[in-house]
């Protein structure tokens, strides 16, 4: 596998995943707010399947002492009607390679894996991997 440390490609992959949503049907633009408390609109799609319903957005996200854009991302939340809608999940694709980083890109041929390693981050903390699958597999949720 190879790194995936380029802007322009990193946006490609995540343009695939854009127009994977853009399938879904479409609630509207709402307003998102992160744990920093910035807000900003976006598009809102709503995904269904036979475990329930969540409404996703992607966007793209800045360096937080110097807001150039760095990553870009899918948040997700369940069907709401308050404002802002809080994100209960995101994944994020840096626009550059780094071992800093809880989410790596990498390529083959034709496969493109999303892989995390690490902390599942959760506000300003981080979740071991291990505890995240072991509570999804005592809530029900096998893979």
């Amino acid at each position: 596998m190879n790194k995936v440390d380029s802007e322009k490609y990193t946006k490609e992959i995540s343009e695939i995943l854009e127009r994977k949503l853009e399938r879904c049907k479409r609630i509207g633009i709402k307003k998102w707010s992160d744990q920093g408390g910035y807000q900003h609109e976006e598009k809102v799609y709503e995904l269904i399947n036979n475990q329930g319903i969540i409404w996703a957005s992607t966007t793209e996200w800045g360096n937080a002492s110097t807001l150039e854009a760095n990553r870009r991302g899918i948040i997700t939340t369940f069907p709401k009607n308050s404002d802002p809608l809080g994100q209960i999940f995101e994944m994020t694709l840096p626009y550059y390679f780094s071992n800093r980083f809880s989410t790596r890109v990498y390529e083959h041929s034709d496969t493109i894996e999303i892989r995390n390693y690490g902390r599942f981050t959760i506000g300003r903390r981080g979740l071991k991997k291990q505890m995240f699958f072991d509570y999804l597999r005592k809530n029900g949720f096998e893979s």
